[in-house]
């Protein structure tokens, strides 16, 4: 996939800069202290552009899609890069892990106001689930079906399972290895809890 274009660089500096602002005014001022205008202003921007990224104070703070791999996922629904699922799938899992390493700052700040607010609490969860829905139809898409099956559902799952596996033994130890070091150990603990019982 080719490398997004200096418009589109300018773009996504431009949304993590009023994620950052969002963050920090959050943190300095508190929740109900802080309007778009705020975050406008703190990011150097008017109004009105805020709105040509977000729809509301909330989605800046806690945002659906920083971590986005968005090049590698389209690979991968085409049937590539390899045309091999299993290494396919490794090397998506890998890139996945990187964009959400890459803003594991914005991600927890964005995870700790979420569970300081109710309200913001339920859009993380439901920012969650979405992103196993997303992964849900990628498995279905690359297998050529319109609607997920039953397969593609349990894919997920156990897709999700081993990233948010990976990211927790990293964050227990945020000065260690990268949560791609972590991948073996995490399906090796899978592989140990559901491996058939010895008779």
């Amino acid at each position: 996939m080719a490398e997004p274009g200096l418009r589109e660089r300018k773009k996504m500096r431009r949304r993590l800069e009023l994620i950052d602002a969002a963050h920090r005014l959050v943190a300095d001022r508190g929740y109900e202290h802080v309007t778009v205008e705020d975050i406008a202003a703190a990011a150097g921007v008017a109004t009105r552009t805020f709105f040509n990224y977000f729809d509301a104070k909330d989605d800046a703070i806690v945002p659906a899609d920083v971590a986005s791999a968005e090049g590698p996922t389209l690979e991968f629904a085409r049937g590539g890069p390899t045309g091999e699922a299993a290494a396919d799938l490794e090397l998506l899992m890998r890139k996945a892990l990187e964009a959400w390493h890459a803003q594991s700052d914005r991600i927890r700040t964005a995870a700790r106001l979420a569970a300081e607010h109710p309200h913001l609490l339920a859009r993380w969860v439901a920012n969650l689930e979405r992103y196993r829905i997303a992964v849900t139809d990628l498995f279905a898409r690359r297998a050529g079906r319109t609607e997920p099956s039953t397969d593609d559902v349990v894919d997920a799952l156990a897709f999700v399972a081993v990233l948010r596996g990976a990211i927790q033994c990293w964050e227990a130890d945020p000065d260690g290895p990268p949560p791609t070091a972590y991948l073996d150990r995490v399906r090796a603990r899978l592989h140990d809890l559901t491996a058939e019982p010895a008779p």
